[in-house]
């Protein structure tokens, strides 16, 4: 498989800290850069030298993913996943769900202290379950590589030693390989005092009550005016709100549907993924979810995102909208989003969200909150169009709105610098001084005006304007 240059240039990036010591690195690469890929490329060099690679998702859609792209590359691979067809423990490269490698693991931890493995690969390595803690102790010995496209997440520089930043965003959007983004904003609402939950993110039930009943008819008309059409993948607050708007969307006369993550039988799973198969089929106009389409979802016929789910964590919002940047030969050029919850003016745009060190869980260093110190978009005051920071005329529609003045004016009056010899700031000091003596010496407080006014020849009220004379 032919390796893009940046791709090729992040091996050996990640090559280099493995031979100087960091032996945990965590490769961030932007959604639709191809992490699979660079990870496929490494594991096949550590089995042709004779080394097992366990490959470790967190989601069970994940699995399929990873076995796809590495069969692709012609590589020996295996699946530790429930009673996966693939299950063969000798395959060379092993792709496995965390909660089966855990369990597995519990369940005969003397003989997995017998199975050789050289490298370690930890998939959306900010989720940090608990089985890279065990790897860590059962393999202390071997290369561990994290990878994610937000490793954003506290304390992950406890575990992890070094950052590699495979390419930036936006210049993967520069080259053509990510679609850029078209932002609209008709909503910003207001969530002031709403809790946040364990995370640190909105609490979904205050969310809800805040946030969807205004709103409803709004979100199927903006998609109906601004959406295009397009492909699209709608994200809501939780279950009850995206399967309102999904019906919302047919009673107008719109093809859509809603999926969730909730519900692990066989039943519910295969419901689910003939949902989403009828999606990327085209079948579906807008697939609604709660769970589903963030990590490791990948269609690239998606070029709308409707984000109705307000978010304080950069993870889940870049998550979010890196679903519709995948480039799609004879596609949309671009990637609109109609971003209900104000997202964008809380955190500002994707690419403009960077970082150079992995939080180590010390005050000062969380990564998560870590943005670009410029100022943050804002929507136009005529069309909605997200106008990148410092830009005054809207690129779209053209609007400029008239600049207000915002210099407030105090009473007063100008003192002349240096008169008397002395500047306000020395004729301030005298003051100072004999309120010190009227105070030592228990005088009124009109002994040291008169004092001033008998050396200055002037009301010291001129130094300090709607303010108390000391």
């Amino acid at each position: 498989m032919q390796l893009r240059p940046y791709q090729t240039e992040a091996i050996n990036s990640l090559r280099n800290c493995i031979g100087n010591g960091n032996t945990r690195p965590v490769l961030q690469a932007a959604t639709g850069s191809g992490k699979t890929v660079i990870a496929g490329t490494i594991i096949n060099s550590a089995n042709i030298k004779g080394f097992r690679t366990l490959f470790v998702v967190d989601t069970i859609d994940l699995v399929d993913q990873a076995v796809e792209t590495f069969q692709r590359m012609g590589m020996d691979v295996g699946v530790m996943q429930g009673f996966h067809e693939l299950d063969n423990s000798q395959a060379m490269t092993q792709v496995c769900t965390a909660q089966t490698l855990a369990a597995r693991i519990k369940k005969s931890y003397s003989s997995w202290e017998q199975y050789p493995v050289g490298l370690i690969i930890i998939d959306e390595c900010h989720v940090q379950y608990a089985v890279r803690d065990i790897l860590a102790v059962l393999y202390p010995n071997i290369p561990i590589i994290g990878l994610s496209a937000t490793p954003f997440s506290k304390g992950m520089g406890k575990f992890y030693n070094d950052l590699v930043v495979a390419v930036p965003m936006q210049q993967l959007i520069d080259e053509g390989f990510l679609k850029p983004f078209r932002v609209y904003a008709p909503d910003d609402p207001d969530l002031t005092g709403v809790k946040t939950n364990s995370k640190g993110d909105y609490d979904a039930g205050e969310t809800e009550k805040r946030f969807t009943p205004p709103i409803v008819a709004n979100i199927v008309q903006t998609w109906k005016q601004l959406g295009e059409n397009r492909h699209t993948i709608g994200f809501a607050v939780n279950v009850a709100m995206s399967k309102a708007m999904a019906a919302e969307f047919v009673a107008n006369g719109i093809n859509a549907e809603h999926v969730d993550g909730y519900g692990s039988t066989p039943e519910q799973k295969d419901a689910r993924l003939k949902i989403i198969e009828r999606f990327k089929a085209g079948e579906i106009d807008v697939l609604w979810n709660v769970g589903i389409a963030t990590k490791g979802f990948s269609d690239d016929r998606v070029s709308c995102i409707i984000d109705a789910a307000p978010t304080r964590s950069l993870s889940l919002f870049i998550q979010k909208w890196g679903r519709g940047t995948r480039v799609m030969p004879g596609g949309d050029s671009d990637c609109i989003v109609l971003d209900h919850s104000g997202n964008v003016l809380r955190n500002g745009l994707p690419p403009e969200v960077q970082i150079t060190e992995l939080d180590d869980g010390t005050k000062g260093n969380s990564a998560d909150r870590k943005r670009k110190e410029e100022p943050l978009p804002k929507a136009c005051g005529k069309c909605n169009f997200v106008k990148p920071p410092k830009v005054h005329k809207c690129p779209k529609c053209g609007f400029a709105p008239e600049r207000q003045n915002t210099v407030e004016v105090e009473e007063g009056k100008l003192v002349e610098f240096g008169k008397n010899g002395m500047t306000a700031q020395q004729k301030a000091d005298w003051m100072y001084q004999f309120n010190h003596i009227r105070i030592e010496k228990g005088y009124k407080k009109g002994w040291a005006i008169f004092k001033y006014k008998s050396k200055f020849k002037e009301d010291p009220a001129v130094l300090w304007p709607k303010k108390t004379v000391p």
